[in-house]
């Protein structure tokens, strides 16, 4: 039995400055078969060029470019969709994987069943690459719980996303349709999170670099330019609920846990969003 092969997706635009980087990271890896996946979503400037100029030093670089800007929630799925691998991962245009990431995260799939995604803790770095004072990591693991309670702590605890850069079971992860909404992220793992259980590698293997630094008011303007802002002014936020209700009724699982989420689930994942967005701001 050969081993699992694994595609490490990166949707890019505009990385020119750390694409590099980036990439390297990805075909530095320790682990063997891994094959990778670039869509640049017609980036103005050189990072095509540099990509393909990569690429064409290493076999397992697949690099394809948009024919126009599909924008970034349709480049994350494009390269989600057309991975064939039994395992995929995301890597973020600007961001770093350590060499052992692959391996150490898969060595949790080949030893535990009933997973749905793997993730490691995330450290977040400048633009120069140096180590920042804080980290963003989603404290999610529900491996101890059964799959019924394991989506609850998920809907609880999430904050930050970065466990969307896991190592998800490609054919689980190819069932979602990502939406165009603020909190993409969360809802793609709250869908996993019904999929299977998530585990946590207690080790720092993915480096998220901070390229800019924004207020709330920015992060929304941001928003609205990607077309992401809810129509609804009194609630930016209403499509990400109305989302996790639509995954909760359309997910393959029995009635009963779908009626807690509901009476459990839903109405902790509002309050999170109050609290974060209106209290604690």
């Amino acid at each position: 039995m050969g081993i699992p092969a694994v595609t490490i997706g990166i949707p890019v635009y505009n990385e020119e400055k750390y694409i590099a980087q980036t990439l390297l990271s990805a075909v530095g890896q320790t682990y063997q078969d891994i094959r990778i996946l670039v869509s640049d979503n017609a980036s103005t400037d050189s990072t095509f060029e540099i990509i393909q100029d990569i690429a064409n030093q290493y076999s397992n670089i697949k690099a394809i470019r948009q024919p126009h800007n599909i924008g970034a929630t349709a480049n994350f799925e494009y390269v989600m969709q057309l991975a064939d691998t039994e395992y995929f991962c995301w890597l973020g245009g600007h961001d770093i994987l350590e060499k052992e990431y692959i391996q150490k995260t898969l060595n949790i799939y080949e030893s535990t069943e009933s997973l749905a995604l793997v993730y490691p803790e995330s450290q977040t770095i400048n633009e120069e690459g140096s180590l920042l004072p804080h980290y963003l990591n989603s404290r999610i693991d529900t491996s101890a719980l059964n799959m019924v309670i394991g989506p609850i702590k998920l809907l609880k605890n999430l904050g930050a996303c970065t466990a969307i850069h896991g190592l998800f079971r490609t054919k689980q992860i190819q069932q979602y349709k990502i939406k165009e909404i603020v909190g993409a992220d969360g809802a793609v793992l709250y869908f996993i999170s019904l999929m299977g259980k998530i585990k946590s590698v207690e080790e720092i293997l993915y480096f998220r670099r901070e390229v800019r630094k924004e207020n709330p008011v920015q992060i929304m303007k941001r928003y609205n330019e990607y077309g992401l802002k809810n129509r609804s002014v009194s609630n930016p936020y209403k499509e990400m609920i109305a989302e996790h209700i639509d995954i909760t009724l359309h997910a393959p699982i029995s009635s009963m846990r779908k009626a807690f989420l509901f009476l459990i689930g839903i109405p902790l994942l509002i309050a999170r969003i109050y609290y974060y967005n209106y209290v604690k701001k």
